[in-house]
């Protein structure tokens, strides 16, 4: 059931996200996506697993469910805001904005504590919180890298 319901929103969030307009450039999406991924992972395989922070369930619909979620869904909500980023003009409202993302993305770990995806033996909420101000950080500044790598080799002007 959990499989179920959480593929249709991811599906329902995917399409959404492929059909919207984006002020960022293909490969800059992509870029910024595999990074995500690869800092996500590295951070759940060195401090995660390795402390057993976090016990991932033995069901393979469960494990499933992570799988999609850490390559597909956490990576489009992280790339669509960023675009949503760029678009707000003030100040203020960008800080509320990186706020209300940061407790989507906690919120989205302790739901998959409360399904049954994987159980918190040792997290805090600190640690959750620290971990998704993190990986948004290094987003930003890794979109913003290539956004600067890519002027200074004249590929595009985004």
């Amino acid at each position: 059931m959990t499989l179920v319901v959480y593929s249709s929103v991811i599906l329902l969030f995917l399409l959404y996200f492929c059909t919207t307009n984006h002020p960022l450039h293909l490969f800059e999406i992509l870029f910024v996506w595999f990074m995500i991924i690869f800092s996500h992972e590295n951070f759940l395989a060195l401090f995660s697993l390795n402390l057993k922070w976090i016990e991932p369930s033995e069901e393979p619909q469960m494990i499933t469910s992570i799988v999609i979620s850490r390559l597909f869904f956490t990576p489009a909500i992280i790339i669509w805001s960023i675009g949503r980023f760029y678009r707000i003009r003030l100040k203020s409202a960008k800080g509320g904005f990186l706020l209300l993302i940061l407790g989507l993305l906690v919120g989205l770990d302790y739901a998959g504590d409360y399904f049954g995806l994987y159980t918190f033996e040792g997290m805090k909420v600190w640690a959750v919180i620290l971990e998704w101000s993190t990986i948004l950080l290094l987003a930003f500044l890794m979109q913003l890298g290539y956004r600067k790598l890519m002027r200074i080799g004249g590929h595009f002007n985004a």
